[in-house]
């Protein structure tokens, strides 16, 4: 295996996304003619189905065609025991423990008391696989230190083999402007590198976070900048 590469920026992210979700399971069955299956597990956030029906975005398309297509269900039942608020990583930790919010303890975005004795897809698989390899490739940094677990204890500390993520914490390289455009940018270095590290390495089991469509989702609605972001993050899947 090729020697790690890895950008982490130990800085404290606090901004909050309210969302929906887009979710995208592609298993990849050949890469580089290798006849293990391999999982990429891709969140395109804060996408609606709607705006995804009309737009009809090409990769997204042909990788439905290959698999198959539904909408997000993550609000558990509403008015019972199992209510989820519909935030990003309270979503996104539904999927990955395959519980509701009243178990796995994730409330909003700032992901404060995770329980973790409701083990995510990452603890189960290497548990049961230790020698396959994981990756982790996200415009976020939480997912992988908070949801993952990778900074805790209570969550066996797990570390993916590889992992590239932080940079919406580096205002040096991306600086923030008010547009919202930087996290564009920082999603083209996450694909850029999730294509490059797959083709060469090809992790057992990968998860890329994309946040561009998100961020204008908040601040535009429904609107042609969402539409514009949904083709852009379309065209940065196409790269895997």
């Amino acid at each position: 295996m090729d020697k790690k590469i890895t950008m982490l920026y130990k800085l404290k992210q606090s901004s909050k996304r309210a969302t929906m979700l887009f979710i995208l399971f592609a298993i990849a069955n050949n890469l580089f003619a290798q006849k293990t299956p391999k999982a990429v597990f891709i969140i395109a956030d804060g996408i609606p189905a709607d705006v995804i029906e009309r737009i009809n975005p090409p990769a997204l398309a042909a990788i439905s065609k290959q698999g198959g297509y539904t909408r997000a269900y993550v609000g558990g039942e509403k008015d019972g025991y199992s209510q989820t608020p519909t935030i990003s990583a309270v979503g996104y930790n539904s999927l990955l423990t395959g519980t509701w919010v009243n178990k796995h303890n994730v409330w909003d975005n700032d992901i404060a008391a995770p329980n973790y004795n409701y083990w995510n897809i990452y603890r189960f698989f290497k548990t049961q696989y230790p020698k396959k390899t994981t990756a982790v490739f996200s415009t976020w940094l939480d997912n992988r230190t908070k949801l993952v677990g990778s900074d805790s204890a209570k969550a066996g500390n797990l570390q993916p083999d590889f992992y590239f993520d932080g940079m919406e914490l580096d205002t040096v390289l991306y600086p923030h402007d008010t547009d919202g455009y930087f996290y564009h940018l920082i999603d083209e270095a996450v694909t850029d590198t999730t294509a490059a590290y797959i083709k060469r390495i090809a992790p057992d089991l990968s998860w890329v976070y994309l946040e561009y469509t998100d961020e204008m989702g908040h601040r535009h609605g429904n609107s042609k900048q969402m539409d514009d972001a949904v083709i852009k993050i379309d065209k940065q899947i196409q790269n895997y």
